[in-house]
């Protein structure tokens, strides 16, 4: 009799796959969204835009486990996996077991305590919170399935690309002085997660972390010269902290105005 395979395992077989989330210590990645900054400049456009319009709280709250190149082999399984085998969300599901048992301290660090409620960021593509692909491989993860639960829907009403809409998503779960783990697949300008974080805050939540399972980087914006791209090959560790500035700490200093940036800057 074959025994079962652990996390680990099935992890492997797409550890090549998975881009490095580069340090902020580094130097060229975006305070908010961990993603790549034109150099020089603390945070990226698209979170220029978005955290510009969110409140404080919000600002330390995403953590992506991994980046993916627009294209790459692991974008491609990301854009898929809703419409793949078995197999693949077990893979996907591997990836955040073994991440979040690693970083769970350093997560916890940024809620202000163990999460008291765990959800999803709502799909827009009609499914059920039951039906939702994202949930269905979550219930493979052994540490956080029993405490996923539904807390916030999507009304219809369409987010735009970096903008800050929290009353496109309503609150329906009990979440007044809960610290709540928001969990997504691929952060992209974060207009609908920080969103949906925003409308969870406004309902009573007492602190809202976003993680997702990568952070997009799209290749017809960034060069390959650019280092954050040299940094996203380096071998993927689940145990590697990117925030290693913050160690665990949700307060980072203001957004700079709009009159300090240049047009167009990240």
């Amino acid at each position: 009799m074959t025994s079962p395979r652990s996390a680990a395992e099935y992890l492997a077989e797409i550890q090549s796959e998975l881009g490095t989330v580069p340090l902020l210590s580094e130097g060229h990645s975006c305070r908010r969204c961990l993603g790549p900054t034109h150099l020089g400049y603390r945070y990226c456009t698209s979170c220029h835009a978005v955290y510009g319009q969110a409140p404080d709280s919000l600002r330390g709250c995403c953590v992506p486990m991994t980046t993916a190149l627009d294209p790459s082999p692991w974008y491609g399984r990301l854009w898929k996996y809703k419409q793949t085998t078995t197999t693949d969300w077990i893979r996907l599901a591997a990836l955040v077991s073994v991440y979040y048992r690693a970083q769970a301290d350093r997560l916890e660090g940024l809620l202000g305590g163990s999460p008291t409620g765990i959800t999803i960021v709502p799909s827009k593509r009609g499914f059920t919170f039951e039906e939702q692909p994202l949930r269905r491989l979550l219930d493979r993860v052994a540490s956080l399935r029993n405490g996923i639960e539904k807390l916030v829907e999507h009304t219809g009403m369409s987010v735009p690309r970096q903008k800050y809409l929290p009353e496109a998503f309503r609150v329906v779960g009990g979440v007044s002085g809960r610290r709540v783990l928001l969990i997504e697949d691929t952060w992209t300008t974060g207009s609908t997660a920080v969103s949906t974080a925003g409308a969870l805050l406004a309902a009573g939540a007492e602190s809202v972390v976003v993680l997702s399972l990568a952070r997009k980087v799209n290749l017809d914006y960034w060069t390959d010269q650019h280092p954050f791209l040299t940094a996203m090959k380096q071998p993927w560790d689940p145990s590697v902290w990117p925030r290693d500035l913050e160690e665990g700490t949700a307060r980072e200093p203001r957004l700079p105005t709009r009159s300090s940036l240049p047009a167009g800057s990240g």
